[in-house]
């Protein structure tokens, strides 16, 4: 079964060591990218984002990819080099190809846009829905700062994700046990990655 690491932007990933999936089929969501440089697929939602981007978008070896439906988008990206998925509303797993659902977050549409590509088990990584204190990416200099509103929001859209994924035979595993998204079975992330889990500081006392 092809799988797939989702990297979306959850405050959960600050501090993560990226090397740790250099030898994994990876989907960067929005900026993710900038930190996985052999990631084969890059998700952005936001009409605003190849604009931001397109510089480091188009330097970056994946395969760009967006969504766009004229009732939703303000603007449509048209390049060679970005793919993109007709949107087709927001709730479910859209099979037919190359339709996908946004579910109103990027990583909701990446998964989508992962099942058109072939991917039947994606592992999550920074599908956090909250915060953690005042951080709402593990990234800085995010432009719009969302209420915790509307983690609520997107997390009805990933319930109604659940029974079409399994029916299409999707496998989706939640790599952060301390998500607010527990609709999804959880994994240990070094099980999943394969790697050592590192052996705990040992303090001294003097």
């Amino acid at each position: 079964m092809k799988e797939i690491f989702m990297v979306a932007g959850g405050p959960s990933l600050a501090g993560f060591d990226w090397k740790r999936l250099a030898n994994k089929d990876c989907f960067a969501i929005n900026r993710s990218y900038e930190v996985l440089p052999n990631a084969k697929f890059i998700y952005f939602a936001d009409c605003d984002f190849f604009e931001r981007h397109k510089a480091g978008l188009l330097a970056h070896s994946g395969q760009i990819c967006t969504g766009y439906a004229k009732n939703i988008c303000k603007k449509q990206i048209v390049h060679p080099d970005v793919l993109e998925f007709k949107l087709t509303g927001a709730d479910g797993l859209d099979t037919t190809n190359p339709g996908i659902r946004h579910g109103r977050n990027g990583g909701f549409a990446a998964i989508n846009a992962a099942y058109h590509l072939g991917y039947r088990r994606m592992y999550l990584l920074g599908y956090d829905m909250g915060r953690i204190g005042k951080a709402t990416h593990w990234h800085n200099g995010h432009p719009r700062i969302d209420p915790v509103s509307i983690y609520t929001t997107m997390m009805k859209h990933y319930a109604n994700l659940v029974e079409p994924a399994k029916k299409a035979g999707v496998e989706i595993i939640n790599l952060n046990p301390e998500s607010n998204l527990k609709l999804f079975p959880f994994m240990d992330e070094y099980e999943a990655i394969g790697d050592k889990r590192p052996a705990p500081k040992v303090q001294l006392d003097i």
